[in-house]
């Protein structure tokens, strides 16, 4: 009896290692698969996380890890990374200064976001076509966009990025002087900030309100929202936008003609851009400085502001401060009526305008070469990167079939495994039997 239940014992052992085997083969596999698919995802949004933070400071660094993103998320299907990739890539071509790049980007992430239904991401990506467009001085086409996303944004109710994109709009009518329509979304804007408690967007439209004010003349008006934001950044600490509203209030007081005020301000102005090493913003004040200094008759100040503004531009990519230090020199030796020195100064001024104008316009003409050759070649790299995406289908078809294939082997494997453990375990309960019958 102990033998017969030591025979039954051995084999209900055998039969779970056996059975145990097999579903270890069955599932290793697809398990690995989904390990795989976890860590892709995890290393997509990694990438894409490390592009974001690259745009402004290494905008090379950014499309970098925005390509990695991309491939990734295409091998693995990962659509919304995908569009992640894209987004993170325009933002790069943005910072880089390559328009055409951005905007095809930006394009693609739109194109993906509709599709995944994600609607503020792709409302998002309208609002970036638009501030391309916009940088490229497309007016129309930027405010195109800016209503599709204004539309978009109130439409599922994100009530900061609709406010921001009033702002956009609002910009735009600012630059092209339509100062009513930019002043009515200007002020629309900072209700829906004020309503939301967002401080920064509240100092942002403050001083742009204070901006249009200060376009058309209305400078006790423009004084009473810089001044506003103003107290709202020394209150804080805040350096952002500090420069440019010392400078816009500078301005108002210099065309109000109350000159110390003027002085004061364009002064800080100057003091807080060279303490940011913003030199750009610092020779502007230096211009504005001269100006008023040429006004008030001021020899010896107008000379030594203009001097150091000059030694500053030299050294600046922005040729159009130093073209109007020469027109200052220009006015401040016709003022003085030292003519031969202002003829002389006037001369130089010209000759560099010229040359300026000439460097745009030859830099103009190759960039419209070069957008000639990019779409005659756009066809040619189009079909090239549709090629390229078809090998990565074809690889992505071939490792699903490997999958598949792998996956029916383990099961077959398990099925012959378990058919052969049944004719063992018959055969043993067939033997047992018989040799309890002998």
């Amino acid at each position: 009896m102990l033998n017969y239940f030591e025979k039954y014992l051995n084999m209900g052992k055998i039969f779970i290692l056996f059975l145990v085997f097999a579903i270890s083969v069955h599932f290793s596999y697809s398990q690995d698969e989904k390990i795989n698919k976890s860590t892709a995802k995890e290393r997509i949004h990694l990438y894409n996380q490390t592009a974001k933070n690259y745009r402004k400071n290494n905008p090379a660094k950014s499309l970098e890890y925005g390509l990695k993103a991309l491939d990734l998320a295409l091998e693995y299907t990962d659509k919304n990374g995908e569009a992640n990739a894209f987004d993170n890539m325009g933002a790069g071509y943005v910072y880089a200064k390559e328009y055409d790049r951005a905007l095809e980007c930006y394009q693609q992430a739109w194109s993906i976001f509709e599709r995944l239904g994600n609607h503020t991401a792709a409302a998002s990506a309208l609002n970036n076509i638009g501030i391309v467009q916009h940088l490229t001085k497309n007016y129309d086409k930027a405010l195109k966009y800016f209503r599709r996303a204004l539309n978009e944004f109130e439409r599922i109710g994100d009530k900061k990025s609709a406010a921001g994109a009033m702002n956009n709009i609002a910009n735009i009518h600012l630059k092209t002087a339509n100062y009513q329509e930019a002043l009515t979304l200007y002020i629309r804007s900072l209700n829906i900030k004020k309503e939301i408690k967002d401080e920064a967007g509240i100092r942002s439209s403050l001083s742009s309100i204070g901006s249009v004010y200060k376009s058309i003349g209305k400078y006790e008006q423009a004084l009473i929202y810089f001044e506003q934001v103003l107290e709202k950044l020394e209150s804080s600490e805040i350096k952002e936008g500090k420069i440019e509203l010392l400078f816009n209030m500078g301005e108002v007081y210099k065309e109000k003609n109350e000159i110390g005020k003027a002085e004061m301000f364009l002064q800080k102005s100057k003091e807080v851009a060279i303490a940011e090493q913003k030199y750009e913003q610092s020779a502007k004040a230096l211009n504005s400085l001269a100006e008023l200094y040429i006004r008030e008759g001021n020899k010896t100040k107008a000379e030594n502001t203009l001097r150091e503004s000059m030694e500053l531009a030299k050294k600046l990519p922005v040729k159009e401060l130093e073209e109007e230090a020469l027109r200052l020199y220009y006015r401040m030796f016709a003022k003085q009526k030292q003519y031969k020195k202002a003829l002389e100064y006037h001369e130089k001024y010209m000759k560099f305008k010229q040359s300026r104008l000439n460097a745009e316009t030859g830099k103009l003409i190759a960039e419209m070469k070069a957008r000639q050759e990019n779409l005659r070649f756009k066809n040619k790299e189009f079909k090239e990167e549709l090629a390229v995406k078809d090998n990565k289908i074809i690889i992505l078809k071939n490792s699903i079939d490997i999958y598949k294939q792998k996956k029916f082997n383990n099961r077959l494997i398990f099925i012959i495994v378990t058919i052969l453990m049944l004719v063992v375990i018959g055969y043993l309960f067939k033997k047992i039997k018989s040799d309890d019958c002998k």
